[in-house]
């Protein structure tokens, strides 16, 4: 399912900070009828609770790995997609780069499951799933189409969990200068406040890269 489609601006002299920060609350808006308290946001986070010394599936975790044997059309459901469209100039090269340090970061997005479903193994390492397209030929209807099969596939693709990573990103490159980035995850590894998370620390790496700086980031959680 498709968790939110937000619409960005981003100009020349605007990073892409400021177009993903907004990502935040429009993630998941039920979520704000939650108290904000640490109690309750611990319970959220799922990308703070991973323990490398406790290679034990957590309760919410075992749930998803059950449901996700029901067969692939209830393996799918469990697959969240977070679209954000950005107008202005986006490198993809540096895009890439901030995911993979973001990911770096997170154990929760280098975690696979065993094939019983006990265990889950934090990898240390693991491949950068970034996909660029350039769609930018397109208009009207036949744009239209296009997004909409590259995200829906995307979505609806099964993630096999012995197999990190459990999330995958792509890059749309549109007419007139916009750009679109889809981050799906299995929410096994990602809920709506990690999509969070996810999509701020990108965004300020992002800018720190570009800006040849040092990312100003929170001490990862996990």
């Amino acid at each position: 399912r498709i968790v939110s489609h937000v619409d960005a601006l981003i100009g020349n002299e605007e990073d892409l900070q400021k177009a993903l920060r907004i990502a935040g609350p429009a993630v998941d808006k039920s979520k704000s009828k939650l108290d904000a308290d640490a109690a309750k946001l611990d319970l959220c986070l799922q990308l703070a609770r991973v323990n490398k010394r406790d290679p034990s599936l957590a309760p919410h975790r075992v749930l998803d790995f059950l449901a996700a044997q029901l067969g692939e059309e209830a393996s799918t459901a469990f697959n969240d997609t977070v679209v954000l469209r950005i107008r202005g100039e986006v490198h993809h090269e540096t895009l890439r780069a901030a995911l993979a340090e973001t990911v770096k970061r997170h154990d929760s997005l280098r975690i696979s499951i065993s094939a019983d479903g006990s265990k889950q193994t934090v990898h240390d390492e693991v491949c950068v799933v970034f996909a660029c397209d350039n769609l930018s030929d397109l208009t009207g209807t036949m744009e239209s189409e296009a997004i909409t099969g590259c995200i829906a596939r995307d979505t609806e693709t099964p993630f096999v969990l012995t197999k990190a990573p459990l999330y995958r990103a792509r890059l749309l490159k549109l007419a007139g200068g916009e750009h679109l980035f889809a981050f799906t995850a299995h929410h096994i590894v990602c809920d709506g406040w990690s999509f969070a998370i996810v999509a701020s620390e990108v965004a300020e790496i992002y800018s720190a890269i570009e800006q040849g700086r040092l990312a100003r980031t929170e001490p990862a959680l996990s």
